[in-house]
C-alpha cells in the first residue's frame, strides 16, 4: 500500500463511486384473443391465440399466458 499511495496522490485519483451501466429492459404486455375449436376427424379441442395489442410496461419478469378477466382474452409479459 505504501507504494500505491504516492502514485494515487501524483495522479489525483479520488475514491468517487463508479456508476456501472445498467442493463436496459424493454417489456410489453401482449394481449391475445383466444378461440377454441374442435378438430374435425378426431374431435380434439384445440386453442388458437391471435395477438391483438402490445402495450409497453415497466421492466418486470416475463410471464406465461394469464387471463385478463375478459371471456376470450389473455395476456403475457414479453421482454427483450
Amino acid at each position: 500500500m505504501k507504494k500505491i499511495l504516492p502514485f494515487l496522490v501524483l495522479f489525483g485519483c479520488t475514491a468517487e463511486p463508479i456508476e456501472l451501466p445498467t442493463a436496459e429492459c424493454f417489456c410489453e404486455k401482449v394481449i391475445y384473443l383466444e378461440e377454441k375449436y374442435q378438430d374435425e376427424p378426431e374431435g380434439t379441442w384445440l386453442l388458437n391465440r391471435t395477438e391483438t395489442e402490445r402495450i409497453e410496461v415497466d421492466c418486470q419478469p416475463e410471464t406465461d399466458f394469464m387471463p385478463t378477466g375478459g371471456i376470450q382474452e389473455c395476456f403475457k409479459i414479453e421482454c427483450n
